[in-house]
């Protein structure tokens, strides 16, 4: 597929889809390269693709960010040296030399010691494990990547879902922001379902933000629902975000006027 083959909006998504992938470490994915593998970059986008995989389907040469892999590496030793110092702890060592006796009461504190060793290493582990996702994230690694990277297939360890990591990328974040701009420019706005708004801002189960107007609010006249749908659009653009459905971001005022739902992301 050639640039001029694509649409309007496939062309500004293609300019996008460069840009994240040259920051990825692909320097081979130009704007016109991109337009040429334009469903293999999407596939990437949606997560059906690896980097390394896209790469390799596309002969796109692809510069691996050692230092953001270095620092996941060191997250992981930090976390197996401190599960390895709880178990060889003194308070372990104390609760099998109370477990020997018939002290109820010593048993008790060292098991809870013990307990606590336990949720403090883990919380230590967890907060080293966001921090290496922050640093790939501000190296210019892409969210789809560090989620990749941070899954079961990839790690062997359980809890770091797809979700989970764009979250402590900011997902929370988008939704605060969006909601906080639409009550600025003086549009109510409350969670799915909730009465008496003008609009709804919620995140689904898969975490994206969307926003819609409330069912209140699509029984008004259509020049009442434009006039709303463009103000929620310009508060929304002012905030940093954007809204979109799909790959489709043109004209959403419109959409959201008809009573469709868009995602909020950042542009």
């Amino acid at each position: 597929m050639t640039w001029n083959q694509l649409s309007k909006a496939q062309q500004n998504t293609a300019r996008k889809l460069s840009a994240e992938l040259v920051a990825a470490g692909v320097e081979d994915a130009t704007v016109s390269q991109v337009a040429k593998h334009f469903d293999q970059a999407m596939r990437w986008k949606r997560g059906q693709l690896a980097l390394d995989q896209l790469a390799e389907t596309t002969g796109w040469s692809l510069r691996r960010i050692e230092p953001v892999i270095e620092v996941g590496k060191a997250a992981q030793a930090e976390f197996e040296s401190a599960t390895e110092k709880a178990a060889r702890s003194d308070i372990a060592t104390a609760a099998e030399k109370a477990a020997r006796t018939d002290f109820t009461p010593a048993v008790d504190k060292a098991a809870a010691e013990l307990a606590e060793a336990v949720t403090t290493t883990i919380r230590d582990a967890d907060t080293a494990i966001r921090d290496a996702i922050r640093a790939a994230q501000a190296a210019g690694v892409s969210a789809n990547e560090i989620a990749r990277r941070a899954s079961y297939a990839a790690t062997g360890v359980r809890g770091y879902s797809r979700s989970l990591v764009l979250e402590i990328l900011g997902a929370e974040d988008i939704l605060a922001s969006a909601v906080t701009a639409l009550r600025e420019a003086e549009i109510s706005v409350g969670g799915q379902y909730a009465e008496e708004v003008e609009a709804w801002a919620w995140r689904d189960a898969s975490r994206r933000v969307l926003v819609r107007l409330s069912d209140e609010m699509m029984q008004r006249a259509s020049a009442t629902r434009y006039n709303l749908a463009s103000g929620i659009e310009k508060a929304i653009s002012q905030a940093g975000l954007m809204m979109s459905q799909g790959d489709y971001s043109l004209d959403m005022w419109q959409c959201i006027a008809r009573g469709e739902t868009a995602e909020i992301s950042r542009s």
